[in-house]
């Protein structure tokens, strides 16, 4: 896996094979640490635990989160630049997912 590399492209299947297997990790450090903790300590703390946990997931998931997205927008004939779309307010985020789930463009490739 390429997961710290901003060249070259990442085809959808597996772009989103690997936001599901983030989604998945995510979502067992919620579960492993509410039922390991919320046995022996109160709520909040349980709750401080899960945010801080997923912080540091997050943390370490950011650079190769941001490098599959411009692969995966390279992919679909655009710049890797266009990632920073969803900086624009409101439409960003639908503009960046409709460029997520553009198919393959086999025939022009723009990271060579």
């Amino acid at each position: 896996m390429h997961l710290f590399t901003f060249k070259g492209r990442l085809p959808r299947k597996l772009f989103w094979k690997q936001m599901l297997i983030n989604g998945i990790l995510i979502f067992i450090t919620q579960l492993v640490t509410i039922l390991l903790f919320s046995a022996f300590l109160s709520d909040q703390t349980v709750e401080k635990i899960t945010t801080a946990l997923i912080t540091i997931q997050m943390i370490t998931n950011f650079l190769p989160f941001f490098s599959a997205l411009a692969r995966r927008v390279r992919d679909s004939t655009r710049s890797g630049w266009f990632t920073f779309v969803f900086l624009i307010p409101y439409v960003g985020l639908f503009i960046l997912l409709i460029l997520l789930l553009l198919p393959t463009n086999k025939k022009y490739n723009l990271s060579e």
